[in-house]
């Protein structure tokens, strides 16, 4: 999963969320595949779909929906329409608006949404369930926020599960922000692909150990799940295993570093002493 760079060439977004659902798709099975409104296009929504795949994502709020079409006239002429009348401002606020608590990002949230099955023309007629939700905020002027517009290419699956099913999206923001600051991706500038990949090989080694510390039994890694004393009892995310990983690596600083390599390499001249020498080998 990790050498998705191309020896020549550019690769774009696009190419790329293709190429991991076509490599993961099997693995996985059937599941849900949750999109920001970057990756709505119908490119990947239909790769997905031929898979057996269900797609829920944002998209813009003026996106060209269209009722169903109606029944075909016996006196028309030509092909059977293939679209209804198309959706309109007016006709989403005549639709009937319903309420409900549920548990999003984290915390409890009064959700109000209109929902209905449309025909999508960016998707050549497929038919959709779209959900136009609001939170209610009483900090905002209007008391909720703005208009969102999700779409849901099974229209058998009701508004609220869609709405939930969106949500779990945001649990990818937190890796998106480690990727940049905590991995130094955003500062990469490997020039072959090679050294790309071991890179990215080691910080996804080093990010994983974090994970896994977190789930581990804190009996097991002793002081390391304790690195913050304020912290509720039984607390434990892989922000602290980082942090007392840090902690503890820092101890071992250049002095250890130097007298690891000297002990290893120069056997000929007799070990450092002193309490500095004496410091870092109990550090390293």
């Amino acid at each position: 999963m990790l050498r998705l760079v191309r020896a020549r060439g550019n690769r774009g977004k696009l190419d790329l969320g293709r190429l991991m659902l076509r490599l993961l798709g099997n693995r996985l099975g059937k599941v849900r595949l949750l999109a920001d409104a970057w990756y709505m296009r119908a490119r990947i929504i239909g790769d997905a779909t031929n898979r057996g795949h269900c797609v829920i994502g944002r998209v813009r709020k003026d996106l060209a929906l269209y009722l169903e079409p109606p029944l075909s006239e016996p006196k028309r002429r030509g092909p059977p329409r293939k679209y209804g009348d198309r959706v309109t401002p007016d006709m989403v606020a005549r639709l009937p608006v319903s309420r409900s608590g549920q548990f999003l990002y984290g915390k409890f949230e009064v959700v109000r949404y209109r929902t209905c099955c449309v025909a999508a023309r960016f998707l050549k007629g497929e038919l959709v369930r779209a959900v136009w939700i609001e939170l209610e905020r009483p900090d905002r002027p209007k008391g909720r926020t703005e208009t969102r517009l999700l779409i849901c290419t099974d229209p058998l699956m009701s508004a609220l599960e869609v709405i939930s099913a969106y949500s779990k999206r945001w649990a990818v923001e937190p890796l998106f922000y480690a990727l940049k600051h905590h991995w130094g991706l955003k500062d990469a500038w490997e020039q072959s692909r090679n050294a790309l990949t071991r890179w990215v090989t080691i910080l996804a080694a080093g990010y994983a150990i974090n994970q896994m510390l977190a789930y581990t039994d804190p009996v097991l890694i002793g002081n390391l799940a304790r690195p913050a004393p304020w912290r509720r009892k039984g607390e434990i995310t892989a922000g602290i295993i980082r942090s007392s990983l840090d902690h503890l690596l820092r101890q071992v600083g250049v002095i250890g570093l130097v007298t690891m390599k000297s002990a290893q390499f120069d056997a000929d001249n007799p070990p450092a002493v002193g309490p500095d020498a004496t410091a870092a080998r109990q550090a390293a």
